[in-house]
């Protein structure tokens, strides 16, 4: 008798975890990503990007303040991947804090050092009306570092690199 119940204690045990497992399964696979999550990812190929080399890519069209990032391929033949925001053709600095916007700045661009992107060179505004401060702390190296003492590093949003494409949102 005592043999039975503890029969009827696991059997019902085993049964409770198989239905626990059956109805989890469908929870945790609603977890996954759908099929055509990926499809609206912004995708900017980087053909033709030779080492030593960078691309800005704006991936927002027609409003006033545009998303895009800034692609440097540096001579090591690493790649740096950095968030934007453009307005017009200027790119809008920013501010203290990567989510907060500032000046605007027409050539943000690295500074090549020996015409390629070499280590310690820079990224940095070039406008000569943007007054000393900001001349001084709008500066990053090539992995997105800021150089002076305020303001955040660039933002490096979550990406993979697929063949000759980097997919930003998405991640291993």
């Amino acid at each position: 008798m005592r043999h039975r119940r503890r029969l009827l204690k696991i059997g019902l045990a085993l049964a409770a975890l198989v239905g626990l497992g059956g109805v989890a399964v469908p929870f945790v696979s609603s977890l996954n990503p759908s099929a055509t999550a990926g499809a609206g990812l912004p995708r900017l190929s980087i053909a033709g990007l030779e080492p030593g080399t960078y691309r800005y890519f704006v991936v927002t069209e027609g409003r006033d303040v545009r998303d895009g990032y800034l692609v440097l391929r540096r001579d090591d033949g690493g790649i740096g991947v950095f968030q934007l925001r453009f307005k017009g053709e200027a790119v809008v600095l920013p501010d203290l804090h990567w989510w907060s916007w500032g000046n605007v700045c027409i050539n943000f661009v690295p500074v090549p050092m020996e015409g390629r992107l070499l280590p310690g060179g820079t990224i940095h505004c070039s406008d000569t009306d943007l007054g000393e401060w900001s001349q001084a702390e709008h500066r990053w190296d090539y992995f997105g570092r800021n150089l002076g003492s305020m303001p955040d590093d660039l933002y490096t949003p979550k990406h993979v690199i697929e063949r000759s494409e980097i997919v930003i949102g998405k991640s291993i």
